[in-house]
């Protein structure tokens, strides 16, 4: 099947592609696999995307996927299997396409601790996103482990928001408002969560713990056909154009500053509209 582009992903980057590619009056087919899967489908609730005032991600990502449909883009549910950059070809395990442009959307997945308990409690208490969640526990104490730059931004980000940031850690760090613990979690308690336990025994009364101990692109599809950094993030132009003509890649899975849903839907409309004024 052919079609003028094709959104491989269905998170905020993908479905504001396919609206911007369908309100361009291209033909466009979203893959989008186990929709709602991805990381902005987790959050519970949200409140910084501009002019929502309260929603969750679900439903943010259904809404946008609905309005996508009624410009005209089609949803299937399918898996790419594999990708031919060259040719602009992506196999599913139902069918085989071939696009004008192709772009890649497939987000990027939180390293997870691995402890007992930790799925369930996302959402009740467990975030891999001090920004996106961090205002919920306003003036209440909170931890966060991981280590790095990434990890003492978002530290210092909490500060300004907990009553209390308990900075799990074997970095060097010291700031206001924060008390560096050492040590790795062994277990977690309650449910909304209550309890961070070490493995000495001891106990963090919180009712979130932030987890920021890296993030890995999903990016086995298009590995070694385009340019990425040293982490896999691949590398785009200022038109999310990859070093492949006509392939894009938006939202997390590119090398960016800012991984938000506000900022993978203007990278979604960006590589769409190019897409569809690009001389083929």
């Amino acid at each position: 099947m052919k079609c003028d582009i094709l959104i491989v992903g269905a998170g905020p980057a993908g479905l504001s592609a396919a609206l911007y590619g369908a309100r361009a009056n291209k033909s466009v087919i979203v893959l989008d696999g186990l929709f709602g899967g991805g990381e902005a489908g987790k959050i519970a609730k949200l409140h910084n995307y501009p002019g929502v005032k309260d929603t969750d991600g679900f439903s943010l990502l259904y809404s946008m996927q609905s309005q996508a449909k009624a410009a005209g883009a089609v949803f299937v549910n399918a898996y790419a299997k594999k990708i031919d950059c060259a040719s602009r070809t992506v196999y599913t395990d139902k069918e085989t396409y071939e696009a004008g442009s192709v772009i890649f959307a497939t987000g990027c997945a939180s390293q997870k601790l691995g402890i007992d308990g930790e799925k369930a409690l996302v959402g009740y208490g467990i975030s891999y996103c001090a920004t996106c969640d961090g205002a919920l526990f306003r003036s209440r104490p909170v931890a966060l482990v991981g280590t790095g730059k990434k990890a003492d931004s978002d530290v210092a980000y909490l500060a300004g928001i907990a009553s209390k940031v308990y900075y799990i850690t074997d970095s060097d760090y010291s700031g206001e408002n924060v008390e560096v613990v050492r040590g790795k979690i062994a277990a977690l308690e309650g449910k909304p969560l209550s309890k961070v336990i070490l493995g000495d025994g001891r106990e963090l009364e919180v009712p979130a713990l932030f987890v920021n101990i890296g993030y890995l692109p999903i990016t086995s599809l298009i590995d070694k056909q385009v340019t990425t950094d040293e982490k896999g993030y691949v590398i785009t132009d200022e038109n999310m154009m990859t070093s492949v003509d006509g392939v894009y890649a938006v939202g997390d899975v590119r090398k960016k500053t800012l991984r938000q849903i506000v900022t993978a839907c203007a990278d979604g409309a960006i590589a769409a509209e190019h897409a569809a004024r690009r001389k083929k």
